[in-house]
């Protein structure tokens, strides 16, 4: 009842187990909830849109509750101060597979004094016409491949 216009959350709510040896962790993650308020109203609703089309046309997908991501980090201290890092990360939504996408990162930290300075690539095979955004500048591919750098301090 009520209009799809605004009128659901886009809140997820997962439950997830992970575990670590040495260097090496895993996590799995599984929404019990949709995927960031995605379902058949949303999706209808124009909220999840690709640059040339909604999911609409493409038929009912339904809900998108047991969405997963599995995720595979190394990070090998190559001294104390030092350490190379790894990624790759994987989701699938459920009903959704145009969503479905593999993340992967490399880099490396630097502990200098307890400031610990990073650098990343990270890029994904994310599917551009879901992933962007648009502004005054134009269309953002949201899912290319970028840089981060980072500062971390704990207290």
């Amino acid at each position: 009842t009520g209009s799809t216009n605004g009128s659901k959350k886009f809140d997820n709510q997962e439950v997830y187990v992970g575990g670590s040896w040495k260097w090496i962790s895993a996590k799995y993650s599984y929404a019990v909830s949709d995927y960031f308020g995605l379902n058949r109203e949303q999706a209808a609703g124009g909220y999840w849109t690709n640059q040339n089309r909604a999911f609409a046309p493409l038929g009912d997908h339904g809900n998108s509750k047991g969405t997963q991501y599995f995720d595979l980090t190394a990070t090998y201290p190559v001294s104390d101060k030092f350490s190379v890092i790894g990624h790759v990360g994987k989701l699938k939504v459920k009903h959704y597979s145009e969503l479905d996408y593999t993340d992967w990162k490399l880099g490396a930290t630097y502990d200098l004094s307890g400031w610990v300075l990073g650098a990343s690539f990270v890029t994904t095979n994310a599917k551009k016409d879901w992933y962007y955004t648009a502004g005054a500048k134009g269309i953002k591919n949201i899912g290319e491949s970028t840089v981060v750098f980072s500062v971390a301090k704990t207290f």
